[in-house]
């Protein structure tokens, strides 16, 4: 009798997320049918190499409609950036160029807020 036995390795190719910059949190958008569900304008005042040449823009979208990533890692996210409008902190935020929203606002995948 012979046996065999088949491996298989399913996955996806992981995220290409890219450091845009420290800024700025300015203004908030929630909306139930676009832009993810929430976004932030980050006026970003060291933008990285890699938000220059990344297609995204200011204007920058947290996925709070778990289209990219789960509900609760987008609005912890959306949250850091809230804090930070409200206490005028900047922010670090990392983001995907190429998981979009409405063809140009780049998911975020990350936010660092540090104390002034």
């Amino acid at each position: 009798m012979v046996s065999c036995i088949i491996l298989a390795y399913c996955g996806h190719a992981a995220a290409q997320s890219m450091e845009l910059g420290t800024g700025k949190v300015l203004k908030l958008l929630t909306s139930a049918d676009n832009y993810g569900g929430c976004m932030a304008y980050v006026a970003f005042d060291n933008a990285d190499t890699g938000f220059v040449t990344s297609g995204c823009n200011n204007f920058v979208s947290f996925g709070c409609d778990g289209g990219f990533i789960s509900k609760s890692a987008a609005t912890s996210n959306f949250q850091s950036a809230q804090l930070a409008l409200v206490t005028g902190a900047e922010i670090d935020v990392q983001a995907d160029p190429s998981r979009t929203y409405n063809g140009n606002y780049c998911l975020v995948t990350r936010v660092d807020l540090a104390a002034q």
